[in-house]
């Protein structure tokens, strides 16, 4: 059976990640902005000043409180959670499915790595 690996990059966390494993993480080593592009999603709760890595492209899964389709874009929420959206800055689209009546749900979805804009652009 084969396992898949993410492409990993890591940074210098500029604030206390020590409990925001799968969260979007900005470009700036702080949890992302609401509704701005992300670097990519922590793998590993990490502290203040220390090297934590980022999943920026391929599969990873992140927390999210919201209702999401299987197909919908995801964005960025204040919590560092996933959200979903219709147009605007896509942080990656959902492969799976989840309920908002569940706090804190594992989400896969699909990273889009550096794509700063969607728009109208289908998928």
């Amino acid at each position: 059976m084969r396992t898949f690996y993410p492409p990993v990059y890591t940074i210098t966390a500029a604030e206390d990640l020590s409990n925001s494993i799968n969260r979007f993480i900005g470009f700036d080593g702080k949890i992302c902005a609401p509704e701005a592009k992300a670097l990519g999603i922590l793998l590993a709760n990490t502290n203040m000043g220390d090297q934590a890595p980022i999943a920026i492209t391929g599969v990873a899964f992140v927390l999210t409180d919201f209702d999401i389709n299987r197909g919908q874009l995801v964005e960025c929420s204040a919590d560092g959670k996933a959200n979903c959206i219709e147009d605007g800055i896509a942080n990656g689209i959902a492969m799976g499915t989840t309920s908002g009546n569940i706090p804190n749900q594992m989400l896969r979805i699909s990273l889009y790595g550096r794509i700063p804009v969607l728009g109208d652009v289908n998928i």
